[in-house]
């Protein structure tokens, strides 16, 4: 399942579309249940559809009071309940699937449009907390259980103002992470430890700024960053084949991990 500024597509391991609708307004983070149901969240808005992209519930409003939305950026599922990462509002807000208000996170440090989160085969929740340069693990009672992350130009290390921008948590523990600026692809163990790596130049892509000039001319709108590559969407599949969505460029890059 894709989505981004032109709707929602289905598509299968070697590209070919199944199926394809289009929501109203921008999507900004997408995630599907066991049954193909989908959630989308827009900017202050949650969107559920069903395996036939017919809408079921729309609900959310903006503010800053608890249970309403700043800027919703990144969305997971667990059993019955949605995780909303609001970079507006600087927390993570907790849903059941029907709209119900259940509870928050909150203190986050969230300089830009960026945040972030996953759930674990656990059902622990996982959270890309950017200006910290770090990953934090909640358990289900909202207890901090793991942190790990520091900043630096080290491959194992977060650089820039801040990263990781996104997320995407393999079902043993495992955590993708990309990042904006000096665009980075890796995977951590459950405890941090590196296991991956891709550089700007293993992934095709080059960071001198009269490619990314091109790049911004030849899109559709402005890339959301002003410090090199913007951020890169990803997701782990059932058979646990990463999938990063490149801005700009239109290509999704499917990674498998050895060994």
């Amino acid at each position: 399942h894709i989505a981004g500024s032109g709707g929602v597509v289905i598509a299968d391991t070697d590209g070919s579309v199944i199926r394809e609708f289009s929501p109203k307004g921008l999507i900004s983070g997408i995630t599907v249940d066991e049954d193909g149901s989908m959630f989308l969240c827009h900017a202050t808005r949650v969107q559920h559809l069903d395996p036939e992209g017919k809408q079921v519930t729309l609900w959310g409003e903006a503010g800053k009071e608890r249970g309403q939305f700043g800027y919703l950026t990144g969305i997971a599922l667990s059993g019955a309940m949605l995780y909303l990462a609001d970079a507006g509002n600087r927390r993570i807000t907790r849903y059941a699937i029907n709209g119900d208000y259940v509870d928050e996170i909150d203190g986050f440090s969230i300089p830009s449009a960026y945040f972030d989160c996953g759930i674990d085969g656990k059902g622990d929740l996982y959270v890309g907390h950017t200006s910290k340069h770090q990953v934090e693990k909640y358990d289900g009672n909202h207890e901090l259980v793991e942190v790990w992350g520091e900043y630096g130009s080290d491959p194992e290390k977060f650089c820039g103002c801040c990263n990781p921008t996104h997320i995407a948590v393999y079902p043993d523990g495992n955590v993708a992470t990309t990042e904006k600026g000096i665009p980075r692809l890796k995977v951590y163990g459950p405890y941090g430890n590196l296991l991956a790596y891709l550089s700007p130049e293993q992934l095709g892509l080059s960071p001198d700024p009269h490619f990314l000039k091109q790049l911004q001319e030849n899109s559709d709108g402005s890339l959301p960053c002003h410090d090199g590559w913007p951020g890169m969407p990803l997701a782990v599949s059932k058979n646990l084949r990463l999938a990063v969505a490149i801005p700009g460029t239109g290509e999704i890059k499917i990674y498998r991990m050895d060994g």
